[in-house]
């Protein structure tokens, strides 16, 4: 079974046009706005999968979240990764795919939607934050 499930933030082909103009102005303070969007975005990923509400026996009942937690390797094992325009997070556990998707003998706990659901707010905000430094920076 191949995993492919990760969390991940882009900007699409609009958003990256609309940064162009920002970028030719000022490149090096939008490629640090950006980093810096990036690396906080992906920690409040990691945030959630670390302080996972989601312990094992509880998810039938709490309808909680986060990575499964009996020894803990699932929630150690993401990896995370930060370029210049994504970043994403991953589980690299083998069977991550098996515990978040299902099988036919196991429930699924999909804490990798879980985490991002309970994330999008403060994601959103980060993102308003870097339109908003970006801005400021070229109105100077």
């Amino acid at each position: 079974m191949t995993f492919k499930a990760s969390m991940e933030i882009e900007y699409n082909q609009r958003d990256i046009a609309a940064l162009q103009a920002a970028v030719y102005r000022n490149p090096v303070k939008v490629r640090h706005e950006v980093s810096k969007f990036l690396s906080r975005g992906i920690a409040v990923y990691n945030r959630g999968i670390v302080r996972s509400p989601w312990q094992m026996g509880m998810f039938f009942t709490s309808g909680g979240g986060g990575a499964p937690v009996a020894t803990g390797n699932l929630r150690d094992t993401h990896r995370r990764e930060v370029s210049p325009w994504q970043a994403k997070i991953y589980p690299t556990a083998p069977y991550a795919g098996y515990v978040h998707e299902g099988t036919r003998y196991l429930h699924k706990r999909p804490w990798l939607d879980w985490v991002q659901q309970q994330s999008d707010r403060e994601i959103q905000e980060l993102e308003q934050q870097l339109l908003e430094n970006i801005v400021a920076d070229l109105a100077d």
